[in-house]
């Protein structure tokens, strides 16, 4: 029997796809991280939506109560001041840090106080917004902030001011 020669083409076909694969992979490595911080930037518009439809409630809930505040945000949905309890989108377990202040006449404090500590603050601090649980860095700044449970969303909040300063309460 005689062998016959080899065709170099099978060479070059096996290097041609082998090339192809390689510059397709680069290009859906590429993409995806495109595809990640484009996710990343929705949630945060998402944080943002979210946050100020609680700072809305709690106006409304304020108006309609002989001013108020509610003791707790699911008191804002039980009472359809909310439409429903929107999560965290930033966080994994979806729970939000509350956002008080001193109910001494002229204080101006914000307390971002863990949501399981809120009932031992009612006495001393209302309820007037929330803040994320994240610590981790955003993309873009909100309020000259550069971490999501800096991005406080509050009664009375003027998004073009600075972020006022923030006491994190812990127990």
């Amino acid at each position: 029997m005689e062998k016959k020669p080899q065709s170099k083409e099978k060479g070059y076909s096996l290097l041609v796809a082998i090339f192809a694969v390689t510059i397709f992979s680069i290009l859906i490595l590429t993409a995806r991280a495109h595809w990640e911080t484009e996710i990343r930037r929705d949630l945060e518009a998402e944080l943002i939506f979210r946050g100020r439809q609680y700072v809305i409630a709690i106006e409304k809930y304020v108006k309609k109560n002989n001013k108020l505040f509610p003791p707790s945000l699911d008191v804002l949905y039980e009472k359809k001041f909310i439409r429903k309890l929107y999560p965290d989108p930033m966080s994994e377990s979806g729970i939000w840090n509350i956002v008080m202040q001193s109910s001494r006449a002229g204080s101006k404090k914000l307390l971002i106080v863990p949501k399981e500590f809120v009932s031992k603050m009612l006495a001393q601090a209302r309820i007037i917004g929330v803040s994320s649980t994240s610590t981790a860095e955003s993309y873009q700044e909100y309020r000259k902030k550069k971490q999501y449970h800096e991005w406080a969303f509050y009664l009375g909040e003027k998004p073009e001011d600075e972020m006022p300063k923030l006491e994190f309460v812990n127990f």
